[in-house]
C-alpha cells in the first residue's frame, strides 16, 4: 500500500492511499545494538535468479552426510528455477545399499536433497530464508552445524563436541499421524553434541522453541524463517516479524558453548517413526506436493555503523599455502600420526618462516573449492631430498587424476593444468609414495587459467530492505550546540543523508552530508552544531538520498519546526521515490492521480479523518 499525503507547510489537506499489486515481502533482520550495522554476508547468501546453483558457493549434496535412513540426498533433486532453489522429494525406482564407515549396510529407497555452504565460516549473527515447505511429511529444514567435532581443552580426557543449531524443522501436511503438529508450527532447536570420555554421544539440548502457525499451512504460502545467533551463550528465533522467542544454549560441559562456526543447510530429509510417518508413495510421485521452495536465504553480521562495505575479498583458495600458521592448519593427510610437519629450518625455507617437510610414505591433503568445469593451474615451490615426490590433483578433476614429479634437489617451480568436473571441489597433494622419499614444499597456489574480472559496479544490488530512515523524535534534543538523536536507516546499496536547517525567512545556515554505508543501522548522531536564536522559527530536514544526489533525487525525508530548543511540530516521513501525481493542486472540485504502476483503488480522506469516497480503478491515470 502506498499513501500519499499533500502537504501545505505542515498541514494535511488529502490523503490518498493506493493499493499496488505485487508487493515484495522485504526481509525482516532486527533492529541493530546502537552503533551497528546489519550488512550482507554473501558467503551464505543467495537470491537464487540464476538457472542453476551456483556451486562455487553451496554443494548440491551434503559432503558429512548420506541421509536419515531411508532417505538419501542426491545432487538430482536439487535445482533453480523461477528465481527460487527448489528440492523434491521422490520414491526411488530402486533401493540403495550404502556401506558405511562401521561396515553396516544401510537401505534407502526415498529420494531427498542437501543444499550445504562450502564455507564453514558461519558465525555471530542474523540468518533468515523464505520458505514454503513442501505439502508432505518429508521435512523441509533451515539449520547451521558443525561438520567435525572439536577437542574439549576443559577435560583430560579425548572428549569432544559438535554444535547444530535448528532454526526452522517443518512439515506441510496434517492429519492423524505421529509428527502431524510439525505442520502447525516452527520448530527451532539447539543441540550440543558431546561426546564423552566413554565415546558415547550425548545431545545435550536447550528447551524447544515454538512459533505457532494459525489459520494456515507452511505449505500453503511463503514464510521468513530467521534466526539471531548472538553469541556464545544466545540465540533468538523470528517467524515473519512475530514476537520473537529467545533461548540460552545448553552449558551443562561448556560455560560458552556456541564458540566455533558453522555451515549452513537447506535440505529436505525423512523423519522416520517415531518422529514423523514417512511419505506416501502417492505424495512423493506429486510435484505439488513433493517440492519445498527457498525463495532466497540472506544472512547478516554486525559491524560499525561508519565501517564501510570495503573489507578485502578472501579469495585464498588453498588455506595456510606457505605454512606461515606454524603448523599444519586447513591440511590432513596419512599416516596417522603425520609423517609431514611445519618447519622453520631456514636453509628449507622457499619464502616467510616456515615450510613443509615430508620424509617416508604418507600424504599432506587439502579440500579446495572451486568453480566447476574451469581451467586452473596448480603450483608449488618444491625439492627433494631423496626418491620421488609428486604433486598432484584429484576428486573432481577431468581425467581423474593428474600429478607432476619433483625431480630438483634445489627449490623450483612446478606446475600443472587441471580442469574441474560440475562437482566444484577437488583435493590437492604433496606425496610421498615410500619410506625413502623425502622433500620439501613451499608456496602452494591455484589459480584460474583465464579469469573473468567483474567490476563491482555491475554486481546486481540486492533489494533486501524498503529503503527508509528514521528519527527517533522522543530522544531529539535540541540546544545551542545544535541537534542530537537517535536514527534508523535501511539501504540497499551505499547512500548519503543530507542534514539541513533553515531559519525564518528559508536561508540555509547549515548543511552537512553522512554517509549511510548499506545495511541496516542504528546509532546516536550530533546532526549540526548551529547556535540557533532565540524566538525564531527553524526547519530542519534529513533526507536519505544517493550519494553525490541532489534534493530532488532523495529515497525518505523527515522535517522539524524548531523553536526555543524545543519542537513545534514534526512533518512524517516522506516517501519520495512514490512517483504518484496528483493535480491540480490545491484541489477544488475535481483532481486527477497517475502512477506509473497500476494501481488498484483509492480513498479520499478529510483532514479530520473522515472518508470522503473510494473507488476501485485498473489504470495507471484516472480522473
Amino acid at each position: 500500500m502506498i499513501v500519499v499525503t499533500l502537504i501545505n507547510r505542515y498541514k494535511i489537506i488529502l490523503c490518498f492511499v493506493f493499493l499496488i499489486l505485487g508487493i515484495e515481502l522485504y526481509a525482516q533482520p532486527p533492529k541493530p545494538p546502537k552503533g551497528k550495522r546489519w550488512v550482507l554476508n554473501e558467503k551464505f547468501s543467495d537470491e537464487f535468479n540464476g538457472n542453476e546453483l551456483d556451486l562455487e558457493k553451496w554443494y548440491n549434496y551434503h559432503p558429512n552426510w548420506v541421509g536419515r535412513p531411508p532417505g538419501i540426498f542426491l545432487p538430482s533433486q536439487i535445482s533453480v528455477e523461477n528465481g527460487m532453489l527448489v528440492i523434491k522429494g521422490g520414491k526411488m525406482a530402486k533401493d540403495t545399499i550404502v556401506t558405511m564407515w562401521n561396515g553396516d549396510k544401510i537401505t534407502y529407497n526415498i529420494a531427498c536433497g542437501a543444499v550445504v555452504s562450502k564455507s564453514n565460516e558461519a558465525s555471530f549473527g542474523y540468518y533468515e530464508s523464505k520458505v514454503k515447505v513442501s505439502k508432505s511429511t518429508l521435512s523441509t529444514t533451515f539449520w547451521l552445524s558443525t561438520h567435525k567435532n572439536v577437542p574439549l581443552a576443559e577435560t583430560p580426557c579425548d572428549d569432544k563436541y559438535g554444535l547444530e543449531l535448528d532454526i526452522m524443522e517443518m512439515i506441510g501436511r496434517t492429519g492423524n499421524f505421529p509428527g502431524s503438529y510439525f505442520a502447525n508450527r516452527m520448530n527451532s532447536n539447539t543441540h550440543f553434541w558431546y561426546t564423552d570420555c566413554d565415546n558415547k554421544v550425548n545431545d545435550l539440548r536447550s528447551d524447544e522453541i515454538i512459533h505457532e502457525i494459525n489459520g494456515t499451512l507452511p505449505s500453503d504460502q511463503f514464510y521468513i524463517y530467521g534466526a539471531w545467533w548472538q553469541d556464545e551463550q544466545k540465540a533468538t528465533f523470528y517467524l515473519d516479524g512475530n514476537e520473537p522467542k529467545s533461548v540460552d544454549f545448553n552449558a551443562t560441559i561448556k560455560n560458552n558453548p556456541f564458540d566455533q562456526p558453522m555451515h549452513l543447510h537447506m535440505v529436505t530429509e525423512t523423519y522416520p517413526f517415531p518422529w514423523v510417518s514417512l511419505p506416501t508413495d502417492e505424495e512423493l510421485a506429486d510435484d505439488t506436493k513433493n517440492t519445498s521452495y527457498y525463495d532466497w536465504v540472506r544472512s547478516y553480521k554486525l559491524v560499525n555503523v561508519l565501517d564501510p562495505n570495503d573489507e578485502p575479498v578472501d579469495d585464498e583458495i588453498i588455506k595456510n599455502s606457505g605454512f606461515e600458521s606454524g603448523d599444519l592448519t586447513g591440511w590432513v593427510g596419512w599416516p596417522n600420526p603425520y609423517n609431514h610437519e611445519v618447519v622453520s629450518d631456514v636453509k628449507h625455507i622457499n619464502t616467510g618462516n616456515h615450510t613443509l617437510h615430508i620424509a617416508g610414505a604418507g600424504s599432506a591433503v587439502q579440500k579446495v573449492s572451486l568453480k566447476p568445469n574451469t581451467e586452473y593451474k596448480l603450483s608449488c615451490y618444491a625439492k627433494i631430498v631423496s626418491g620421488n615426490i609428486t604433486l598432484g590433483i584429484k576428486e573432481g578433476v577431468v581425467g581423474g587424476s593428474l600429478s607432476v614429479n619433483i625431480s630438483n634437489s634445489n627449490y623450483t617451480l612446478n606446475e600443472l593444468v587441471f580442469t574441474t568436473d560440475g562437482t566444484g571441489s577437488a583435493k590437492l597433494f604433496f606425496y610421498a609414495p615410500s619410506v625413502n622419499d623425502e622433500g620439501y614444499a613451499d608456496d602452494f597456489l591455484i589459480e584460474e587459467t583465464n579469469p573473468v574480472i567483474v567490476n563491482p559496479e555491475d554486481k546486481p544490488i540486492v533489494q533486501i530492505y524498503n529503503e527508509k530512515l528514521e528519527i527517533d523524535v522522543s530522544t531529539l534534543e535540541v540546544s545551542n550546540a545544535g541537534l542530537n538523536f537517535d536514527m534508523v536507516y535501511q539501504a540497499n546499496k551505499d547512500r548519503e543523508i543530507y542534514f539541513e536547517l533553515k531559519n525564518s525567512s528559508g536561508t540555509v545556515v547549515e548543511d552537512n552530508i553522512v554517509s549511510a554505508y548499506a545495511g541496516y543501522a542504528y546509532f546516536n548522531h550530533d546532526a549540526l552544531t548551529y547556535n540557533m536564536a532565540s524566538n525564531e522559527n527553524y526547519y530542519f530536514k534529513a533526507q536519505l538520498r544517493p550519494v553525490g544526489g541532489q534534493n530532488t533525487e532523495g529515497i525518505m525525508l523527515q522535517e522539524f519546526v524548531i523553536r526555543n530548543g524545543a519542537i513545534l511540530s514534526v512533518v512524517d516521513k516522506i516517501d519520495l521515490r512514490n512517483n504518484v501525481f496528483i493535480y491540480p493542486n490545491p484541489v477544488k472540485d475535481s483532481t486527477c492521480f497517475s502512477e506509473q504502476n497500476y494501481f488498484e483503488g483509492y480513498v479520499i480522506y478529510k483532514a479530520n479523518g473522515a472518508k470522503v469516497e473510494e473507488g476501485i480503478v485498473n489504470k495507471k491515470t484516472y480522473n
